[in-house]
């Protein structure tokens, strides 16, 4: 943090105060000359043992915390951030290697006035979301005006200290030195809030005249620790350890000291000296879970038991699921045996349970015959388990129904391709020049693209001759021709039959080219008219 600002006129007041009253730990008499009226101050001295700390940003680079430790350091203040939108690079290491260390810690987050408190607030509650709770309460470092007024000043600190309480549950460490807070903000509005003043004094520091005493004392910026290269913060804690350690509590533990609550993926609970943590289940993949007692629950349990925590399910593989308490644990089934089951309820089952091929899994086909069981890796060759025709096989992943296929079908891959699955074998060809994939009922088919696909609706009843007993023949004298055949009620598609196309001796309107296959879909779209005109 940088120095409070340190005047002469402090130093003149104490010298001559203590002239006139023996006593320069006192605030100034009423009736004073009015060079003297104000700031009011008061050097107060620490209440007995104090307890030695830091505090540090990324300016002092990688720390060895184990040697700080060592050296006798008991607490630390880390830098989160610098106003709400930069973030201290080295505070997620150093949050995490002070508590490894075993040094209690506390995050501070140097104010910026004239940016948006509860933004400030709220990137500091993320960081601390996300890495864990410290052991000591954030800190609001106030000690430049950026252009801003007392009263704005004060106010703006006030909402970052209400929105640091009311998600975090603690009240925030106000820092700032006693002449900058004397004479940029003047609020005693937190009064109730510890106070961290910034006096360079191995002394009794001057604290600002809102507060009746000092929690912690930064007494100097330029000390050396091991484990740390060039100057450091010193600080100072008005207590001993176990009065350190008390500081952190909250609304909610106070009122129940077994409180305990997911909000959302993270778990907040009280711990034993009344503090409120937080722990984030997502970090690991899972999610919060307050049934039986404050947990994370696996993400494999929470989703393939929707949400359970107990209970047993049958894996991709074949292997068998199993979530205790929301803890997940997998085994592969014993040999001869298989998974089997509905999700919440699934067991490796003895070999032969069912006789025939079945799957034992959506890549495994279990098979017994003559009371062996053997298991079919599908997933060996990109293939699935499909029991769709009766019995189980593996199948291509297009062919598969839990893929959204069938075993036997017709589709378009895309506008040129056409796929077929035959008894779950897939494979694609394009279509002839000149022809396009379209999809028709019951599958798909590579037609003229100037040609609609093939109504399927049945046929209306059109007024036309009746044609009875078939169509002997469509033919002409002068070569192939249509005669004047109707499609309608009285003949259906299937009744034109044994009649040729083209002349005598032609072949059977059944079994012409693909040229009357496209005549006939025209003829069937055109409903009624009569063909050849």
């Amino acid at each position: 943090m940088r120095p409070a600002h340190l005047l002469l006129l402090p130093a003149l007041l104490g010298t001559l105060a203590a002239c006139a009253a023996g006593d320069d730990t006192r605030p100034m008499q009423a009736g004073a000359p009015a060079l003297f009226a104000a700031p009011v101050t008061t050097n107060v001295c620490p209440d007995g043992t104090t307890t030695m700390g830091i505090d540090v940003s990324k300016w002092q680079g990688t720390i060895d915390w184990g040697a700080v430790k060592n050296a006798g350091v008991r607490f630390a203040f880390i830098r989160v951030a610098d106003g709400a939108s930069y973030y201290d690079p080295q505070f997620q290491t150093n949050w995490a290697n002070a508590k490894a260390a075993g040094i209690p810690r506390g995050a501070y987050q140097f104010f910026r006035a004239d940016e948006d408190p509860v933004a400030q607030a709220d990137l500091l509650i993320s960081k601390i979301n996300a890495y864990g709770a410290g052991e000591l309460p954030p800190v609001v470092d106030v000690e430049t005006t950026e252009g801003q007024s007392a009263a704005t000043i004060a106010n703006r600190v006030g909402q970052w200290l209400a929105r640091v309480d009311s998600q975090l549950g603690v009240k925030g460490v106000v820092y700032a030195g006693s002449y900058f807070w004397e004479d940029n903000v003047g609020s005693a509005a937190f009064a109730g809030n510890p106070l961290w003043v910034a006096h360079w004094t191995s002394g009794c520091p001057t604290i600002p005249s809102q507060w009746a005493d000092w929690t912690f004392h930064q007494y100097s910026a330029t000390g050396s620790i091991p484990g740390i290269s060039g100057d450091v913060d010193l600080d100072r804690f008005n207590g001993t350890v176990a009065e350190l350690l008390q500081l952190v509590g909250s609304s909610e533990c106070a009122a129940d000291p077994a409180y305990a609550a997911c909000d959302g993926a993270v778990m907040v609970r009280c711990d034993d000296a009344g503090h409120l943590t937080r722990s984030d289940c997502g970090t690991a993949g899972g999610e919060c879970s307050a049934v039986g007692g404050l947990h994370c629950v696996d993400l494999n349990c929470w989703t393939n038991l929707s949400g359970g925590e107990n209970g047993t399910y049958c894996t991709p593989t074949g292997a068998l699921g199993t979530c205790t308490g929301g803890q997940y644990a997998e085994v592969a089934c014993p040999s001869a045996h298989h998974c089997e089951g509905a999700a919440g309820s699934a067991s490796c089952v003895a070999a032969c349970a069912t006789q025939g091929a079945y799957c034992a899994s959506e890549r495994v086909v279990g098979t017994c015959a003559s009371g062996t069981y053997t298991e079919t890796d599908c997933a060996a060759d990109g293939r699935y388990c499909s029991a769709q025709s009766g019995t189980a096989r593996c199948v291509d992943a297009p062919c598969a129904p839990g893929q959204g296929g069938a075993e036997d079908r017709t589709f378009c891959v895309d506008s040129e391709r056409l796929g077929r699955c035959d008894a779950g074998a897939y494979t694609a060809a394009a279509c002839p020049t000149g022809l396009r994939c379209f999809a028709v009922a019951g599958g798909a088919q590579c037609i003229d693209p100037s040609v609609p696909p093939v109504d399927e609706s049945p046929v209306e009843d059109v007024a036309a001759p009746d044609v009875t007993g078939g169509v002997d023949a469509i033919a002409g004298d002068g070569g192939p021709s249509v005669g004047p055949v109707v499609i309608g009620s009285s003949a259906s598609l299937r009744d034109v039959g044994g009649g040729c196309v083209g002349g005598g001796g032609g072949a059977p309107l059944g079994l012409a080219g693909a040229g009357v296959g496209v005549w006939l879909a025209l003829a069937r779209r055109r409903r009624g008219l009569a063909i050849g005109r």
